[in-house]
Protein backbone atom coordinates (compact mmCIF):
# COMPACT_ATOMS: atom_id res chain seq x y z
CA UNK A 1 0.00 0.00 0.00
CA UNK A 2 1.15 3.55 -0.75
CA UNK A 3 2.54 4.87 2.59
CA UNK A 4 1.05 8.29 1.80
CA UNK A 5 -2.51 6.95 1.54
CA UNK A 6 -4.97 6.76 4.40
CA UNK A 7 -6.11 3.30 5.45
CA UNK A 8 -9.83 2.98 4.77
CA UNK A 9 -11.31 1.21 7.77
CA UNK A 10 -14.56 -0.66 8.15
CA UNK A 11 -16.09 -1.60 11.49
CA UNK A 12 -17.89 -4.92 11.82
CA UNK A 13 -20.19 -4.71 14.84
CA UNK A 14 -21.83 -1.47 15.94
CA UNK A 15 -21.91 -1.90 19.72
CA UNK A 16 -21.05 0.71 22.35
CA UNK A 17 -17.28 0.23 22.22
CA UNK A 18 -17.11 0.92 18.49
CA UNK A 19 -19.71 3.71 18.66
CA UNK A 20 -18.22 5.54 21.64
CA UNK A 21 -14.50 4.71 21.29
CA UNK A 22 -13.30 3.11 18.05
CA UNK A 23 -15.19 5.21 15.50
CA UNK A 24 -14.39 8.60 17.12
CA UNK A 25 -10.78 7.53 17.65
CA UNK A 26 -10.34 6.65 13.98
CA UNK A 27 -11.30 10.24 13.17
CA UNK A 28 -8.23 11.38 15.13
CA UNK A 29 -5.72 9.05 13.42
CA UNK A 30 -3.93 10.88 10.61
CA UNK A 31 -3.22 7.74 8.59
CA UNK A 32 -6.73 6.33 8.78
CA UNK A 33 -10.35 7.10 7.94
CA UNK A 34 -13.64 5.43 8.86
CA UNK A 35 -14.90 4.24 5.48
CA UNK A 36 -17.84 1.98 6.43
CA UNK A 37 -19.56 -0.02 9.15
CA UNK A 38 -21.74 -3.12 9.19
CA UNK A 39 -24.52 -4.26 11.49
CA UNK A 40 -27.24 -6.84 10.93
CA UNK A 41 -29.65 -4.05 11.90
CA UNK A 42 -29.83 -1.77 8.85
CA UNK A 43 -31.13 1.23 10.81
CA UNK A 44 -28.47 0.81 13.46
CA UNK A 45 -25.75 0.76 10.81
CA UNK A 46 -27.13 3.95 9.24
CA UNK A 47 -27.27 5.77 12.59
CA UNK A 48 -23.75 4.61 13.41
CA UNK A 49 -22.28 5.85 10.12
CA UNK A 50 -24.14 9.17 9.83
CA UNK A 51 -21.85 11.31 12.06
CA UNK A 52 -18.77 10.16 10.15
CA UNK A 53 -20.06 10.18 6.58
CA UNK A 54 -19.28 6.47 6.37
CA UNK A 55 -21.04 3.83 4.29
CA UNK A 56 -23.59 1.67 6.19
CA UNK A 57 -24.05 -2.03 5.41
CA UNK A 58 -26.46 -4.64 6.75
CA UNK A 59 -24.82 -7.49 4.84
CA UNK A 60 -21.35 -8.77 5.77
CA UNK A 61 -20.87 -10.06 2.24
CA UNK A 62 -21.61 -6.66 0.67
CA UNK A 63 -19.53 -4.90 3.33
CA UNK A 64 -16.47 -7.04 2.54
CA UNK A 65 -17.03 -6.90 -1.22
CA UNK A 66 -16.37 -3.13 -1.23
CA UNK A 67 -13.15 -2.77 -3.27
CA UNK A 68 -12.26 0.49 -1.50
CA UNK A 69 -12.19 -1.14 1.94
CA UNK A 70 -8.64 -1.80 3.25
CA UNK A 71 -8.98 -3.01 6.85
CA UNK A 72 -11.67 -4.22 9.25
CA UNK A 73 -12.01 -3.79 12.99
CA UNK A 74 -13.94 -6.86 14.16
CA UNK A 75 -16.05 -6.09 17.24
CA UNK A 76 -18.79 -8.68 17.00
CA UNK A 77 -19.75 -10.98 19.92
CA UNK A 78 -16.90 -13.30 20.85
CA UNK A 79 -18.35 -16.44 19.30
CA UNK A 80 -18.49 -14.75 15.88
CA UNK A 81 -14.82 -13.76 15.78
CA UNK A 82 -13.71 -16.93 14.01
CA UNK A 83 -16.19 -16.75 11.13
CA UNK A 84 -15.79 -12.98 10.78
CA UNK A 85 -11.98 -13.01 10.69
CA UNK A 86 -12.04 -15.90 8.20
CA UNK A 87 -14.46 -13.91 6.02
CA UNK A 88 -12.19 -10.85 6.16
CA UNK A 89 -9.17 -12.95 5.17
CA UNK A 90 -11.07 -14.56 2.29
CA UNK A 91 -12.03 -11.08 1.06
CA UNK A 92 -8.40 -9.91 1.20
CA UNK A 93 -8.95 -7.39 4.01
CA UNK A 94 -6.48 -6.71 6.79
CA UNK A 95 -8.13 -7.36 10.15
CA UNK A 96 -7.74 -6.08 13.68
CA UNK A 97 -9.87 -8.32 15.88
CA UNK A 98 -11.03 -7.24 19.31
CA UNK A 99 -10.07 -9.56 22.12
CA UNK A 100 -10.29 -12.51 22.51
CA UNK A 101 -9.09 -13.53 19.07
CA UNK A 102 -10.91 -16.87 19.38
CA UNK A 103 -12.49 -19.11 22.04
CA UNK A 104 -9.60 -21.59 21.93
CA UNK A 105 -5.95 -21.63 20.94
CA UNK A 106 -6.63 -24.08 18.11
CA UNK A 107 -9.18 -21.71 16.57
CA UNK A 108 -6.87 -18.71 17.08
CA UNK A 109 -4.09 -20.60 15.29
CA UNK A 110 -6.51 -21.34 12.45
CA UNK A 111 -7.19 -17.62 12.02
CA UNK A 112 -3.51 -16.76 11.97
CA UNK A 113 -2.84 -19.40 9.30
CA UNK A 114 -5.77 -18.18 7.18
CA UNK A 115 -4.58 -14.57 7.30
CA UNK A 116 -1.01 -15.56 6.46
CA UNK A 117 -2.18 -17.57 3.47
CA UNK A 118 -4.38 -14.70 2.29
CA UNK A 119 -1.50 -12.24 2.60
CA UNK A 120 -3.36 -9.97 5.01
CA UNK A 121 -2.24 -8.66 8.37
CA UNK A 122 -3.87 -9.90 11.58
CA UNK A 123 -3.79 -7.90 14.79
CA UNK A 124 -5.45 -8.36 18.18
CA UNK A 125 -7.19 -5.65 20.21
CA UNK A 126 -4.99 -5.63 23.30
CA UNK A 127 -4.96 -1.85 23.58
CA UNK A 128 -3.76 -1.97 27.20
CA UNK A 129 -0.24 -2.60 25.91
CA UNK A 130 -0.30 1.02 24.71
CA UNK A 131 -1.01 2.52 28.12
CA UNK A 132 2.12 4.63 28.86
CA UNK A 133 2.40 3.31 32.42
CA UNK A 134 2.23 -0.30 31.19
CA UNK A 135 4.91 0.54 28.64
CA UNK A 136 7.11 1.94 31.37
CA UNK A 137 6.59 -1.19 33.49
CA UNK A 138 7.50 -3.38 30.52
CA UNK A 139 10.61 -1.29 29.80
CA UNK A 140 11.92 -1.49 33.37
CA UNK A 141 11.36 -5.25 33.58
CA UNK A 142 12.92 -5.84 30.14
CA UNK A 143 16.00 -3.79 31.01
CA UNK A 144 16.47 -5.63 34.28
CA UNK A 145 15.96 -2.62 36.53
CA UNK A 146 13.93 -4.71 39.00
CA UNK A 147 16.37 -7.62 38.96
CA UNK A 148 14.99 -11.14 38.84
CA UNK A 149 11.19 -11.03 39.18
CA UNK A 150 10.15 -13.28 42.07
CA UNK A 151 6.44 -12.45 42.32
CA UNK A 152 3.73 -10.50 40.57
CA UNK A 153 0.05 -9.76 40.93
CA UNK A 154 -2.61 -8.50 38.53
CA UNK A 155 -6.21 -7.73 39.43
CA UNK A 156 -9.18 -6.26 37.59
CA UNK A 157 -12.75 -6.43 38.88
CA UNK A 158 -15.62 -4.64 37.15
CA UNK A 159 -19.34 -5.12 37.76
CA UNK A 160 -21.01 -5.19 34.37
CA UNK A 161 -24.33 -3.36 33.88
CA UNK A 162 -27.11 -5.79 34.79
CA UNK A 163 -28.36 -7.76 33.04
CA UNK A 164 -25.35 -8.45 30.82
CA UNK A 165 -25.84 -9.14 27.13
CA UNK A 166 -27.45 -12.51 26.50
CA UNK A 167 -24.43 -13.80 24.60
CA UNK A 168 -22.17 -13.28 27.63
CA UNK A 169 -24.21 -15.73 29.71
CA UNK A 170 -23.58 -18.88 27.67
CA UNK A 171 -20.31 -20.72 27.03
CA UNK A 172 -21.16 -21.33 23.37
CA UNK A 173 -21.56 -17.62 22.61
CA UNK A 174 -19.19 -15.94 25.10
CA UNK A 175 -16.00 -17.16 23.49
CA UNK A 176 -15.24 -19.76 26.13
CA UNK A 177 -16.00 -17.70 29.22
CA UNK A 178 -17.06 -14.36 30.62
CA UNK A 179 -14.61 -13.08 33.24
CA UNK A 180 -11.72 -14.81 31.48
CA UNK A 181 -12.73 -13.80 27.92
CA UNK A 182 -13.58 -10.18 28.74
CA UNK A 183 -10.96 -9.34 31.37
CA UNK A 184 -8.64 -12.28 31.87
CA UNK A 185 -7.49 -12.21 28.27
CA UNK A 186 -6.18 -8.65 28.74
CA UNK A 187 -4.40 -9.57 31.96
CA UNK A 188 -2.83 -12.68 30.46
CA UNK A 189 -1.61 -10.71 27.45
CA UNK A 190 0.02 -8.07 29.66
CA UNK A 191 1.79 -10.77 31.67
CA UNK A 192 3.03 -12.61 28.57
CA UNK A 193 4.21 -9.35 27.03
CA UNK A 194 6.16 -8.41 30.16
CA UNK A 195 7.35 -11.77 31.53
CA UNK A 196 7.38 -14.16 28.58
CA UNK A 197 6.04 -17.74 28.37
CA UNK A 198 4.08 -19.52 31.10
CA UNK A 199 5.23 -22.90 32.44
CA UNK A 200 2.45 -23.89 34.87
CA UNK A 201 -1.09 -22.84 35.82
CA UNK A 202 -3.31 -23.56 38.81
CA UNK A 203 -6.78 -21.96 38.70
CA UNK A 204 -10.29 -21.83 40.09
CA UNK A 205 -13.43 -20.28 38.59
CA UNK A 206 -16.96 -19.72 39.90
CA UNK A 207 -20.31 -18.47 38.65
CA UNK A 208 -21.77 -17.89 42.10
CA UNK A 209 -22.73 -14.24 41.65
CA UNK A 210 -25.07 -14.68 38.69
CA UNK A 211 -25.35 -18.42 38.14
CA UNK A 212 -24.87 -18.24 34.38
CA UNK A 213 -23.03 -20.93 32.43
CA UNK A 214 -20.11 -18.54 32.19
CA UNK A 215 -17.85 -17.74 35.13
CA UNK A 216 -18.05 -14.35 36.83
CA UNK A 217 -14.81 -14.73 38.79
CA UNK A 218 -11.48 -16.40 38.10
CA UNK A 219 -8.38 -16.67 40.24
CA UNK A 220 -5.18 -18.27 39.03
CA UNK A 221 -1.53 -18.68 39.92
CA UNK A 222 0.84 -18.70 36.95
CA UNK A 223 4.46 -19.76 37.11
CA UNK A 224 6.53 -18.43 34.22
CA UNK A 225 9.48 -20.08 32.54
CA UNK A 226 11.61 -17.33 34.08
CA UNK A 227 10.66 -18.64 37.52
CA UNK A 228 8.38 -15.72 38.43
CA UNK A 229 5.14 -16.62 40.20
CA UNK A 230 2.12 -14.37 39.51
CA UNK A 231 -1.38 -14.36 41.02
CA UNK A 232 -4.21 -13.19 38.77
CA UNK A 233 -7.79 -12.31 39.67
CA UNK A 234 -10.53 -11.08 37.37
CA UNK A 235 -14.24 -10.67 38.00
CA UNK A 236 -17.22 -9.31 36.09
CA UNK A 237 -19.77 -9.32 38.93
CA UNK A 238 -18.05 -7.21 41.61
CA UNK A 239 -16.46 -3.79 41.64
CA UNK A 240 -13.14 -2.80 43.18
CA UNK A 241 -11.70 0.61 44.11
CA UNK A 242 -8.64 -0.01 41.97
CA UNK A 243 -6.94 -2.27 39.44
CA UNK A 244 -3.36 -3.39 39.98
CA UNK A 245 -0.45 -4.69 37.94
CA UNK A 246 2.53 -5.33 40.21
CA UNK A 247 5.95 -6.93 39.96
CA UNK A 248 8.37 -7.56 42.81
CA UNK A 249 12.01 -8.07 41.91
CA UNK A 250 15.20 -8.68 43.83
CA UNK A 251 16.30 -5.06 43.31
CA UNK A 252 13.04 -3.14 43.40
CA UNK A 253 9.29 -3.37 42.91
CA UNK A 254 6.79 -1.57 40.71
CA UNK A 255 3.00 -1.21 40.84
CA UNK A 256 0.64 0.24 38.24
CA UNK A 257 -2.63 1.36 39.87
CA UNK A 258 -5.90 2.01 38.03
CA UNK A 259 -4.36 1.55 34.60
CA UNK A 260 -6.46 -1.42 33.44
CA UNK A 261 -9.56 -0.19 31.61
CA UNK A 262 -10.62 2.04 28.73
CA UNK A 263 -9.48 5.36 30.21
CA UNK A 264 -6.10 7.03 30.45
CA UNK A 265 -5.30 7.59 34.08
CA UNK A 266 -3.62 5.90 37.01
CA UNK A 267 -0.33 6.08 38.83
CA UNK A 268 2.97 4.26 38.99
CA UNK A 269 4.48 3.31 42.35
CA UNK A 270 8.05 2.11 42.59
CA UNK A 271 10.29 1.12 45.46
CA UNK A 272 14.06 0.88 45.51
CA UNK A 273 16.28 0.61 48.56
CA UNK A 274 13.31 1.46 50.76
CA UNK A 275 12.57 4.70 48.88
CA UNK A 276 9.04 5.02 47.51
CA UNK A 277 8.30 7.17 44.46
CA UNK A 278 4.94 7.96 42.86
CA UNK A 279 4.17 9.14 39.34
CA UNK A 280 0.62 10.28 38.55
CA UNK A 281 -0.77 10.11 35.02
CA UNK A 282 -3.88 11.77 33.62
CA UNK A 283 -4.64 12.39 29.97
CA UNK A 284 -2.12 11.76 27.25
CA UNK A 285 -2.46 9.61 24.16
CA UNK A 286 -5.48 7.31 24.09
CA UNK A 287 -4.31 3.65 23.97
CA UNK A 288 -6.96 2.95 21.33
CA UNK A 289 -5.55 5.77 19.22
CA UNK A 290 -2.05 4.30 19.45
CA UNK A 291 -3.41 0.84 18.68
CA UNK A 292 -5.29 1.96 15.55
CA UNK A 293 -2.46 4.21 14.39
CA UNK A 294 0.07 1.40 14.87
CA UNK A 295 -1.98 -1.08 12.86
CA UNK A 296 -2.63 1.51 10.14
CA UNK A 297 1.09 2.24 9.90
CA UNK A 298 1.81 -1.50 9.67
CA UNK A 299 -0.47 -1.69 6.63
CA UNK A 300 0.88 1.45 4.98
CA UNK A 301 4.52 0.47 5.53
CA UNK A 302 4.03 -3.30 5.12
CA UNK A 303 5.34 -4.12 8.60
CA UNK A 304 4.37 -6.50 11.39
CA UNK A 305 1.40 -5.21 13.43
CA UNK A 306 2.37 -3.97 16.91
CA UNK A 307 0.17 -6.67 18.50
CA UNK A 308 0.19 -9.52 15.94
CA UNK A 309 -2.02 -12.58 15.70
CA UNK A 310 0.59 -14.62 17.58
CA UNK A 311 -0.29 -12.64 20.71
CA UNK A 312 -3.89 -13.81 20.44
CA UNK A 313 -2.78 -17.41 20.05
CA UNK A 314 -0.42 -17.19 23.04
CA UNK A 315 -3.10 -15.68 25.29
CA UNK A 316 -5.63 -18.30 24.17
CA UNK A 317 -3.19 -21.09 25.07
CA UNK A 318 -2.91 -19.78 28.63
CA UNK A 319 -6.67 -19.24 28.94
CA UNK A 320 -7.24 -22.81 27.72
CA UNK A 321 -4.92 -23.98 30.50
CA UNK A 322 -6.65 -21.82 33.12
CA UNK A 323 -10.07 -23.23 32.22
CA UNK A 324 -8.80 -26.81 32.10
CA UNK A 325 -7.09 -26.42 35.48
CA UNK A 326 -10.29 -25.03 37.01
CA UNK A 327 -12.46 -27.78 35.51
CA UNK A 328 -10.19 -30.63 36.54
CA UNK A 329 -9.02 -29.22 39.87
CA UNK A 330 -5.36 -29.78 39.14
CA UNK A 331 -2.26 -27.98 38.04
CA UNK A 332 -1.72 -27.65 34.29
CA UNK A 333 1.88 -27.97 33.09
CA UNK A 334 2.82 -26.77 29.62
CA UNK A 335 4.89 -29.11 27.49
CA UNK A 336 8.51 -27.98 27.45
CA UNK A 337 10.09 -27.15 24.13
CA UNK A 338 13.57 -28.80 23.89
Amino acid sequence: MNPAKQVRWGILGCGWITRDVIAPTLASVSGAVLHSACSRDEERAAQFCAPFGARPYASVQQFLADPELDAVFVATPNHRHVEDVLACAAAGKHVLCDKPLAPTAAEAERLMVACNRAGVKLGVGYQMRFNPIHREVQRRVAQGELGRIAYGHVQACFRYPFPPSEWRRHLASAGGGWATADLGTHLVDLLLWILGPVAEVQAQMDNGAYGYETEDICSAVLRFQSGAMVSMTCATAVSAPRTELAFYGENSSIIAENTIGVGVEGRLLSDKDGQLSTEQMRGGANPYQLELAGFSDAIRQDQEPPVPGEAGVAAAEVLDAIRQSAREGRRFVFARVP
